[in-house]
């Protein structure tokens, strides 16, 4: 965007709108590069924070992401569990136990990836809008 170069006045509205459409796609592109490092970094700290049974593992090494939906200026993913969805709730708030009565204690792990995460996605697109710039 530093290009410096002489535009006829009849040209400059065309030649505005270029530049800032080059702006556009560059800003939406960095984010996308944010969204797509924050998503991965999430899945990582979930499976190292997600609760496991002794010998077990199989719900913390379930985490995955995905791409819902995705254009020119946006990108949305998704992290999910892939098997043991069904757990997710019951694990991050406790439930109470069909036998005996009493309740399972909750062990906290979404909502505390989910708040890191949002303040990483922020860091990062400050500091790449700000190369872009």
């Amino acid at each position: 965007m530093s290009r410096t170069s002489a535009v006829p006045i009849n040209e400059m509205a065309n030649a505005i709108s270029k530049q800032i459409s080059e702006w556009t796609q560059e800003i939406a592109d960095v984010t996308k590069q944010a969204v797509v490092e924050t998503s991965i970094e999430a899945v990582q700290e979930l499976r190292q924070t997600s609760p496991r049974r002794v010998g077990g593992g199989r719900y913390a090494n379930d985490w995955d992401r995905k791409v819902t939906s995705e254009n020119r200026f946006k990108l949305n993913q998704i992290i999910y569990n892939k098997k043991h969805y069904r757990l997710t709730h019951l694990l991050e708030y406790g439930h109470a136990n069909a036998r005996g009565g009493g309740r399972t204690p909750a062990h906290p792990h979404i909502g505390q990836v989910e708040a890191h995460s949002m303040e990483m996605l922020e860091e990062k697109l400050r500091q790449y809008i700000n190369d872009v710039s």
